[in-house]
């Protein structure tokens, strides 16, 4: 990960889908559905906890910052991530690579004195 003089907050989450079909085959043996579908899904993103209270965190500063969400990142990118073994939250600012909640809570602290 390259050090920018924006700051950065990489995060991670999880989607869910959720389905309400208000069409269905029941007489087809494995359940497919084959044809319109009436009904509506949508895509509900969780944060992990650690990496919501960093976002909750940095959203309460005057702190203008780039939330990256390496679930939807390309391949290379979480590869990369994945390979030097990146934890999340990760902020990046002043060239420096912060690492969990409580390493962002001093930064923080240190930066408003």
């Amino acid at each position: 990960m390259m050090f920018t003089e924006n700051p950065v907050l990489y995060v991670r989450s999880k989607k869910t889908t959720t389905g309400d079909s208000r069409f269905a085959y029941p007489a087809h043996p494995h359940g497919y559905n084959f044809g319109a579908f009436l009904g509506s899904a949508r895509t509900i993103v969780n944060y992990l906890p650690e990496d919501q209270e960093a976002i909750k965190l940095l959203s309460q500063t005057e702190i203008r910052y780039k939330l990256i969400d390496l679930t939807h990142c390309p391949l290379t990118t979480r590869l990369k991530a994945r390979i030097s073994r990146m934890k999340t939250p990760t902020f990046i600012f002043k060239e420096k690579k912060i690492v969990g909640v409580e390493n962002i809570k001093q930064a923080l602290g240190d930066f408003k004195t």
